[in-house]
C-alpha cells in the first residue's frame, strides 16, 4: 500500500510557476500507466499556459474555484465537481478567472503502452 498525506510532501512550482503542485504518487507507485497524481493549485488571475503532451492523457477534477479549461478549439467554464479529459496531442490550458485558488487534482496516463489509442 503507497499512502501520501499532502501536508508531509513538498509544494513545487510547475508550469513556469503558475502551478504549485504536490506530486502525491508518481510513476513507481504504479503498476499501470498511470504517471502521477497530484494536488494542485492556481492563483486568481492565473493561466497555466497553453501545452501538449506527445502520449500522455491528462484528467482534471476541480475541488474549488472556478476557471475556464481550453482543450483543442473547445473552451468551457469549470468549477467545483468538473472533470475534464484531455487527450493526447491536444493543446490545452487552465485559467483561474474566480477571486480564490482553484484547486484541482490531476493524474496522466502514459497512452504509448496502451494499443488502443491511435496515433
Amino acid at each position: 500500500m503507497k499512502v501520501r498525506d499532502l501536508h508531509n510532501v513538498p509544494r513545487e512550482e510547475k508550469h513556469g510557476g503558475t502551478v504549485s503542485a504536490w506530486d502525491l504518487l508518481t510513476g513507481g507507485d504504479f503498476q499501470s500507466s498511470v504517471l502521477f497524481f497530484n494536488d494542485n493549485l492556481v492563483e486568481p488571475g492565473t493561466t497555466i499556459e497553453p501545452h501538449e503532451h506527445e502520449s500522455m492523457e491528462e484528467v482534471y477534477y476541480v475541488i474549488s474555484g472556478t476557471g475556464r479549461a481550453r482543450v483543442g478549439d473547445e473552451e468551457t467554464e469549470v468549477g467545483e465537481g468538473s472533470a475534464v479529459c484531455i487527450p493526447p496531442k491536444k493543446v490545452h490550458s487552465l485559467t483561474n478567472t474566480g477571486t480564490y485558488p482553484l484547486r484541482f487534482i490531476c493524474f496522466g496516463i502514459e497512452t504509448a503502452r496502451n494499443p488502443s489509442v491511435q496515433p
